[in-house]
């Protein structure tokens, strides 16, 4: 009986990876090209404290109530190319920050399936995709946070005030410590081995 060939793990997460970048930047692009070329217009979220006549009850809504921090969604049906580019900064930033972090992740995996995983490059490869989770993560959520509050700022009448929420994202706060959790497995198990090289 012929035995079943072992399988390649990281050739799987290679080509996953490969996959959704590829994916991520096919959608990013006509993602775009609908937000610039397209004419559905261009979704807008509104706190609905800024709305007259919104927050608050409704008589044809017996039993419910509208929150004054509640989101409402407008939709610019002929926005300026202020607008469209505004709109689309509040999420390209995460795309292309994604792209990246992929981009970086298949070369790690193809090195390691290559050669050796276990080397002082790794380890650095690995710190410096932690330290572009961390540090892009922060820096994508400031940029499209802005930009948001700039969009909403052209479709809502001057009020004088100012307003500005800020958020950030878990998950690349999370990818990061993660991918500094396995350089640091790797820089152990590389310490390990040459430890007892030295002993052999």
């Amino acid at each position: 009986m012929r035995r079943l060939s072992r399988p390649d793990w990281l050739g799987e997460l290679q080509g996953i990876t490969v996959l959704v970048g590829a994916v991520a930047v096919v959608g990013s692009a006509a993602q775009v090209a609908v937000t610039a070329f397209g004419d559905a217009g261009i979704p807008v979220d509104l706190e609905a404290r800024h709305l007259d006549g919104v927050a608050g009850a409704h008589a044809g809504a017996e039993g419910v109530t509208v929150a004054a921090d509640g989101t409402v969604e407008a939709v610019v049906t002929d926005p300026s190319v202020r607008q469209v580019l505004l709109s689309t900064l509040t999420w390209l930033p995460t795309a292309v920050l994604a792209v990246a972090v992929l981009t970086l992740l298949v070369r790690i995996i193809r090195d390691a399936r290559s050669g050796d995983p276990f080397t002082a490059l790794t380890v650095r490869r690995l710190r410096v995709l932690a330290a572009v989770c961390l540090v892009g993560g922060a820096v994508v959520t400031v940029v499209e946070s802005v930009c948001a509050t700039a969009l909403m700022a052209t479709v809502l009448p001057a009020t004088g005030g100012f307003s500005w929420s800020l958020t950030l994202s878990v998950g690349w706060v999370f990818a990061g410590f993660a991918f500094l959790a396995l350089g640091e497995l790797v820089r152990r198990g590389l310490a390990l081995r040459e430890e007892l090289d030295g002993v052999v």
